[in-house]
């Protein structure tokens, strides 16, 4: 394809489309979008410019995407200057009848057809590509005799390589091809891509099916807010969600979440049987309102590994690898922590272990920084480890900090365990405790990282059926078949 397509998408479908632009371009699908960091009249010309220089136009249509008046114009000046138009239909939405009669004469791509992302992806790089440069001509050439030559080519080709794939399905006594379940036979919904994880419904039961890598993702978005939280059960599944990446920086426009992590908030859910590795928050706040005096003066910036923030629910058999860094301007509270930055009523974290290096720093309010959770509040730590270095800063507030809660009123720590090697304070008033702050701990202690692998300090931890011993300390026993546990 000769130029570039345009693509025409909602910026609230940011997350969704991180994803998308990523698989096109590594396909190499020559295309052009509006990254939505400029605006005015000169970059809406600029919109004009691209729509008319492009050889064809990708509507990446969801609700949202229908309900902006801005798409809507794309497509319609699209229409004006009689481009070659591809409407992608993402999963789960549903057209209008307005819209449905706008588009049904052309060839939609409905995403809900294919049976995995990759598949999705290549009939849109593979199928939908034109033979023309419609910017230069105004018009298709038409090569009729070459075209059907072309295409019978094309389909010999697509049977012969169908063949395999083909012969690799079992077959059912009638011949009929099985496919792969979208469902388990206990009633989860299969994960097999990052894709499906950002279409999540936040209510219910899902499982993933193989590892995922996240690093195409340039900057993850938690999977629910305070608004929309997750109140399913999210079953890892034993596997491994690798190089999660959440990169927030107002100074540059980016909008942040009150509670970020690979989940924001969870209400009464259950998550479980999943490890992130290779895992990088980093969130920058600006200065926020202007004298600290009351509760509407601050604001709260929460970043957790795995959770954001718990409200009655439970995070167990899971652990998360990797760096936090929580840096907030004038009067906003800054927490984090490797499993879940917040954990409040009667929420339980257990069988979980951290490896971060976790910082904080705050101006004018509060900072916490833990291991384990930052603010845990009439919930519990149970049967868990921490390690990694911690630091929290504060010009004007308080730095709490500790090895498996930092703060919260009520906690309880029991059989938990932290190997922080390191932590720095910098600040007038500090709260710092090997442990915890403000929790009551039941065989709750403290080591020097050497004796990680000493399974003597380990009492009334299931090593029969939870945990295994390893080199550099215990290991989920239901991710060894994918980890060999002596590895260094």
């Amino acid at each position: 394809m000769t130029g570039f397509t345009f693509i025409s998408y909602s910026h609230k479908d940011e997350r969704k489309m991180q994803q998308i632009l990523s698989g096109l371009s590594e396909r190499g699908y020559s295309f052009w979008y509006d990254d939505g960091l400029r605006s005015g009249e000169g970059w809406d010309k600029m919109i004009v410019s691209k729509i008319e220089a492009a050889d064809s136009i990708l509507l990446v249509i969801t609700s949202n995407w229908y309900s902006s008046k801005n798409c809507l114009d794309e497509m319609e000046y699209a229409f004006q200057l009689g481009k070659h138009v591809v409407p992608v239909i993402l999963k789960g939405t549903r057209l209008p009848s307005h819209l449905n009669m706008r588009l049904g004469r052309l060839q939609c791509v409905y995403q809900d057809k294919y049976p995995d992302f990759e598949r999705f992806l290549d009939h849109i790089v593979n199928d939908h590509q034109p033979f023309y440069n419609q910017a230069t001509t105004g018009k298709r050439t038409n090569y009729p005799f070459v075209a059907i030559a072309i295409l019978l080519c094309v389909l010999l080709v697509m049977a012969f390589a169908m063949l395999p794939e083909m012969f690799h399905q079992k077959l059912a006594s009638n011949d009929v091809l099985i496919e792969e379940p979208a469902r388990t036979d206990d009633g989860y919904i299969w994960i097999r891509d990052a894709f499906q994880l950002m279409e999540m419904d936040l209510d219910g039961k899902y499982r993933l099916y193989t590892d995922l890598d996240l690093s195409g993702i340039a900057n993850w978005v938690a999977i629910s807010d305070d608004e929309r939280p997750f109140t399913g059960e999210f079953d890892g599944n034993a596997h491994v969600i690798k190089n999660m990446t959440i990169n927030v920086d107002e100074a540059k426009g980016d909008t942040a979440l009150e509670a970020n992590g690979f989940f924001g908030v969870v209400d009464h859910a259950y998550i479980h049987d999943v490890g992130l590795e290779k895992a990088y928050v980093s969130l920058s706040l600006n200065d926020f309102g202007s004298i600290f005096t009351d509760l509407d003066d601050y604001r709260f910036c929460n970043a957790g590994g795995i959770v954001g923030k718990m409200n009655g629910s439970i995070l167990e058999n899971a652990y998360f690898i990797g760096k936090i860094s929580n840096t907030v301007g004038k009067n906003t509270y800054g927490r984090a922590a490797g499993l879940c930055s917040i954990a409040i009523n009667n929420s339980v974290i257990r069988n979980c272990y951290s490896e971060a290096d976790i910082q904080v720093a705050c101006v004018n309010a509060n900072a916490m920084v833990a291991g384990g959770s930052a603010w845990l509040n009439e919930s519990t730590i149970e049967n868990c480890y921490v390690m990694g270095s911690l630091v929290g800063k504060d010009n004007g507030g308080y730095v709490y900090i500790a090895g498996l809660n930092a703060s919260g009123s009520d906690g309880f720590l029991k059989n938990s365990i932290s190997f922080i090697s390191s932590r720095q304070m910098e600040g007038s008033r500090i709260v710092d405790d090997d442990i915890g702050n403000f929790s009551t701990k039941e065989s709750a202690t403290f080591y020097k990282i050497d004796q990680i692998a000493n399974p003597d300090v380990y009492q009334g931890w299931d090593f029969a059926n939870v945990w295994k011993m390893g080199k550099r300390g215990p290991v989920l026993r239901r991710f060894l078949e994918e980890m060999p546990i002596e590895a260094d």
